[in-house]
């Protein structure tokens, strides 16, 4: 392999770490809004709540658990979506994937870009790989904008509160 097609690998592997963790950013972002409104609703304490706990030292595994448990508690739109849990579920694992996985630039690796001009990411030590294409990236991305939208637009059907007020 030359240099300037190891680049070409390599930055494919940079554009579609970007597109997909920029993604996750507003997918994450949702379930934050979902969960402080759904406690605090449409005040200024859902933003401390947002800014103060859910940002920073909250984890996205933790975040959707809890999101996934308070739709199923309520029994709201979201929760008759046959489709959302799935969703999640796929958007965790992908979001996971090109965040802790790395490129395979092994000889079998470039052989593979090189012949199909799709790269593979792999964890360490195993020999689980991941193959992404542009196909892979508009399914994804398309699949991350409809959860995300799915997810604002359930925080219309709270009433007011969650909690009656005293």
């Amino acid at each position: 392999m030359r240099e300037e097609q190891f680049i070409k690998m390599a930055d494919l592997s940079y554009r579609v770490r970007g597109i997909i963790l920029e993604l996750s950013t507003y997918f994450e972002k949702a379930i934050e809004y979902y969960i402080a409104t759904y406690y605090c609703g449409e005040n200024d304490k859902r933003d401390i709540l947002i800014e103060t706990l859910l940002t920073n030292n909250v984890g996205l595994s933790a975040k959707t658990s809890a999101f996934l448990k308070i739709i199923d508690k309520e029994k709201g739109p979201l929760s008759k979506d046959p489709k959302i849990k799935n969703n999640i579920n796929q958007i965790v694992k992908y979001r996971n994937v090109v965040a802790h996985e790395v490129l395979d630039t092994s000889e079998a690796g470039r052989k593979y870009y090189l012949d199909t001009g799709k790269i593979c990411l792999t964890k360490l030590y195993s020999n689980n790989r991941t193959v992404i294409d542009e196909k892979f990236v508009n399914d994804l991305k398309k699949l991350f904008e409809e959860t995300t939208t799915a997810i604002l637009s359930g925080i219309q059907g709270f009433s007011k509160h969650p909690f009656p007020e005293k």
